[in-house]
């Protein structure tokens, strides 16, 4: 059954792939056939979501393939095993975020997101996960931990990294990153850093996936043509972009899709 979303205000203490730009779904001069099962009804109400999208060129809505799974029976020794083991060395990727599952949540496991400050100078006020850039010397999973720990407050002790969903890329900047997942406690106390983050909430996974809150759409772009985009509807936010790109990876990863 699908839980409520725990939202965390600032200031409070409380094996797949990630498509690239290149591959995320173009469908050029082929069939928009190819792209999947078109959904019955229209596109989703952009407007309607806290997050402003500049109002892409939009073609259709398909059907999101999602697979009844029993996310109560999911455990980190499952989780592990469907992903792809964390990297040794950076191998070229300088960046890193953590998506933390906390498998003891009360309606199941659930998902922390959270949404960046409208201060910051890109993808302000967008649905993210805790990331950013590695120092030198660090290791992809030690700037996931840290960000993570600067970002909401989550210890890098009390998260143990279960492996990886792959590499996400941004479109607009080519930004690229491993996407980390990491089982953390529930009750952990987490401290938002306002300056980084506005909101955190955790989101159950049975309700991330589930089939009225989550869609994939074809939006036009300019320099890759029509695109194949994933769109997670978290109540008055949408998740949407490389974070999107990495849920929708993490979802085929749990067979989830």
């Amino acid at each position: 059954m699908a839980g409520r979303i725990a939202v965390i205000s600032s200031g409070v203490r409380r094996r797949g792939s990630v498509r690239t730009p290149a591959d995320e779904g173009r469908v050029g001069s082929r069939s928009l056939g190819v792209m999947g099962e078109v959904a019955s009804g229209g596109l989703w109400d952009l407007h309607r979501f806290r997050q402003r999208i500049d109002e892409p060129e939009r073609r259709l809505r398909l059907v999101w393939p999602s697979r009844a799974v029993d996310f109560g029976s999911l455990d980190e020794a499952s989780v592990r095993r469907a992903l792809a083991p964390a990297p040794a060395s950076r191998g070229g990727v300088s960046a890193a975020v953590l998506i933390p599952i906390a498998f003891d949540g009360p309606s199941g496991p659930e998902v922390l997101v959270t949404r960046r400050a409208r201060s910051l100078r890109h993808h302000a006020g967008e649905i993210a996960f805790p990331g950013g850039r590695a120092r030198a010397g660090e290791t992809l999973v030690e700037t996931a931990r840290r960000e993570a720990e600067e970002e909401v407050g989550l210890e890098a002790s009390a998260a143990r990294v279960l492996g990886s969903v792959g590499v996400g890329y941004t479109r607009s900047s080519a930004y690229a990153f491993e996407a980390l997942v990491a089982a953390v406690p529930r009750e952990t106390m987490l401290t938002l850093q306002p300056d980084e983050v506005e909101m955190a909430a955790w989101v159950p996974l049975a309700t991330l996936f589930g089939p009225e809150r989550a869609a994939s759409e074809l939006w036009y772009d300019d320099r890759a043509g029509w695109l194949r985009v994933w769109l997670f509807d978290l109540g008055d936010d949408l998740l949407w972009g490389a974070s999107a790109r990495v849920v929708a990876a993490l979802a085929q990863c749990l067979g989830a899709t």
